[in-house]
């Protein structure tokens, strides 16, 4: 027997040991070949108590989960025991004891659909949290090279019919020639009687057989007086993170910013990650901010009985595919709302306001909010108008197309009062408008009674210009909007119809991590975007309404294009961050308000005090504003240019306090830009 504290000797030993005459080498699977994310395999068990106790509630029968587990425990011990006595190891079968639970709980309600579906997520569960290491991945490939036999040896509840189906979710399954496991007869390798078994069944004798496992007594002694050689892993590192990992555990349960710490934390990736910045700040600081907004949107949508949910934007296709990924776990019993996704934008939904209630002056205020110089041509394009047939209108008031609007503030208000420059505004925009409405009725939105919305954020325009589309519709649903962060606050109009929040950052709550946000939404609107055009608008085609991406022609696409490739490592590491942090925030049961308290320093550490290398990293290189002026350059796409985002990075680097005193004005400019939204929009 052999003992090696690093991964490395122990693949280099192995290598080297096949070279001579070795027919098979046999593998422990769990913490082997195998790593757990999470510190104690049966934690996996506790969120499988939660499931079969709201099954029991779904047939009238009240039993805590807790209670559960305990049950779970004991049958399995006597399980164990009563084997002994037939003389055989000390093993338990999980399709025998679980099916007893079951039978326990549930009594004549019980059927064999149901023990599938709780081994099915008990699976689920294990297979998401399992690892392999990839170094011995490789090692598996050059030993089918050699023409050497592979088998897996494990002992575990799990019979190896259940094992296949983690071997196959693992990418194992096709570099091994067989899996035997304690459970398929009660023979353990701690006994000695599994190394037997195998023997007998493959007729190898142990002089050709190399075992490689990490229990010393089991996969060391046993083998070794068998006559097989073993090699045994104690792997240091590993030990580490696990100690480190509980640590970090007991510190949770009683300071609240340690539990999303924690929650990152098990999610880190193991061995051969990629370590590329942009991917580490999507997976350590976008990843934990969008899966936790997801898993808030779930708690949501289940305890208002939401039946489906809309993502739209750019950025919320991003959202819809973490979604996608959590909603298994979040919703075991198949209870997860329809996600849908709505191709809509600011520029294809503005015109669609004006079909039924004319330009308001609210509406109209969104195009004063862009900085820069801006005209009545910036309102008609923005709203879908012919400005060529509005100038009498405009002579009316002694304005002009070219109009500065800041300094004809009151002309411009008056001529928002005239019925006649109204009607007009409706007769151009009603084809639009229809559009619109047929587009959502065809995407299911108008059969609905109330329905969630889900954007990234700021002002919740979107949100309102849907609102307003279809405010005229008899049955128009109720919609529940969420938002990653809402900086609309006091403007945004009062409708019970229409209601919307933010997650980490509202404008009607008081918070510390406010400048956060506002000091570059850009930063957060570029990571999240997805890499496909925006929406222009809708048109008829063979019956049906398709929306119309912006033209391949266009100025901005080809900057998009090029923001695409900069942002793609930290798309890509969000969305492996979401599939880890889903079963876990499960496994350790958190809700969104466990991670609410982290959440907010991990923003204000990011966004307010960022490494300098942070900053080049993130800062995007083009960033599109749909409400620019149409005299604006391509160049001027905005990048954020306020705060430490808008510092160079050697001021950054060599001049101490700059962070601190940006934090400062930062805090100062979020209250400006409050005053400076107030002014352009109506009193609420």
């Amino acid at each position: 027997m052999r003992i090696f504290t690093g991964i490395q000797s122990l693949s280099t030993a192995v290598r080297q040991a096949a070279r001579q005459d070795c027919a098979l080498v046999t593998f422990d699977l769990f913490d082997t070949l195998l790593l757990r994310l999470v510190s104690r395999p049966d934690q996996i068990k506790a969120p499988v108590a939660r499931y079969i106790a709201a099954r029991a509630a779904g047939c009238g029968i009240r039993i805590d989960w807790r209670r559960i587990l305990q049950l779970r425990l004991e049958l399995e011990q006597r399980q164990r025991a009563l084997n002994v006595s037939r003389q055989l190891d000390r093993e338990a079968v999980y399709p025998v004891f679980m099916d007893e639970l079951l039978r326990v709980i549930f009594g004549d309600s019980h059927s064999a659909g149901l023990l599938k579906d709780v081994t099915d997520l008990e699976l689920r569960l294990e297979c998401a949290i399992l690892r392999p290491r990839h170094i011995l991945l490789e090692l598996l490939r050059e030993l089918r090279q050699c023409g050497k036999r592979i088998w897996i040896l494990s002992d575990t509840y799990l019979p190896s019919s259940h094992l296949a189906v983690i071997l196959q979710s693992t990418g194992l399954r096709a570099m091994i020639d067989g899996v035997t496991s304690s459970a398929d007869e009660c023979r353990t390798k701690a006994s000695g009687a599994a190394f037997q078994r195998l023997a007998d069944k493959l007729g190898i004798g142990p002089e050709r057989w190399l075992h490689v496992g990490d229990n010393i007594f089991a996969d060391g002694r046993q083998p070794t007086a068998f006559g097989i050689r073993a090699f045994v892993l104690r792997d240091a590192g590993e030990f580490r993170r696990h100690m480190s990992n509980r640590a970090l555990a007991g510190i949770a349960h009683i300071l609240p910013q340690a539990r999303g710490a924690l929650w990152r934390r098990l999610a880190q990736p193991l061995h051969g990650a990629n370590m590329e910045i942009r991917w580490r700040i999507g997976h350590d600081f976008f990843g934990p901010l969008a899966a936790s907004f997801v898993l808030h949107i779930a708690e949501q949508a289940r305890s208002r009985n939401l039946s489906r949910v809309y993502f739209f934007s750019r950025e919320g296709e991003v959202l819809m595919n973490i979604w996608q990924k959590a909603a298994p776990f979040w919703f075991p019993d198949g209870s997860a709302p329809e996600a849908r996704y709505l191709k809509v934008s600011r520029a294809a939904l503005a015109p669609a306001t004006c079909a039924h209630q004319g330009l308001t002056r609210r509406n109209a205020g969104l195009v004063l909010l862009a900085p820069g110089r801006r005209t009545l041509l910036d309102v008609c394009r923005f709203f879908g108008l012919n400005p060529d047939t509005l100038q009498h209108h405009f002579a009316r008031y002694r304005l002009q197309s070219d109009s500065p609007l800041k300094q004809n503030l009151p002309a411009f208000y008056k001529l928002l009062l005239d019925r006649d420059f109204q009607n007009t505004v409706r007769e151009q925009t009603a084809e639009r408008g229809r559009l619109v409405e047929n587009y959502l009725r065809q995407e299911g939105l108008l059969d609905l009674s109330a329905a969630a919305v889900v954007d990234i954020g700021w002002l919740g325009t979107i949100q309102r210009f849907l609102n307003e589309s279809i405010a005229h519709h008899p049955q128009k649903p109720q919609l529940h909007g969420f938002l990653m962060g809402f900086t609309g606050g006091p403007f945004w109009p009062r409708d019970p119809g229409n209601i919307i929040e933010g997650f980490l950052h509202d404008a009607r709550r008081g918070c510390l991590s406010a400048p956060a946000f506002t000091c570059a939404p850009q930063v957060f609107e570029e990571a999240f975007r997805a890499p496909s055009p925006g929406i222009a608008g809708y048109r008829s085609a063979n019956g049906r309404v398709e929306p119309i991406e912006t033209a391949i022609d266009d100025p901005s696409r080809s900057l998009e294009q090029e923001q695409d490739l900069v942002a793609a490592p930290i798309l890509a590491g969000m969305l492996d961050f979401a599939g880890r942090a889903a079963p876990l925030a499960t496994i350790l049961d958190y809700s969104s308000d466990d991670l609410h308290p982290w959440l907010r320093l991990l923003l204000m550490r990011r966004m307010l005090f960022p490494r300098t290398s942070e900053v080049v990293a993130m800062r995007p290189r083009h960033h599109c504003d749909p409400c620019r002026s149409a005299a604006d350059a391509p160049r001027l796409l905005s990048i954020p240019r306020t705060g430490v985002w808008g510092l160079s990075p050697a001021w950054l680097r060599w001049i101490p306090g700059l962070r601190l005193f940006s934090c400062c004005l930062q805090m100062s400019a979020a209250f400006l830009a409050q005053r400076r939204r107030l002014s352009a929009f109506d009193p609420p």
